[in-house]
């Protein structure tokens, strides 16, 4: 349970860094 919610969360960060990085 807590791997699926910190490999989740990473997820939502490499999404959110390649956003950032695009604009």
């Amino acid at each position: 349970m807590i791997l699926m919610m910190v490999s989740g969360l990473s997820l939502i960060m490499f999404n959110s860094f390649q956003i950032l990085r695009n604009s």
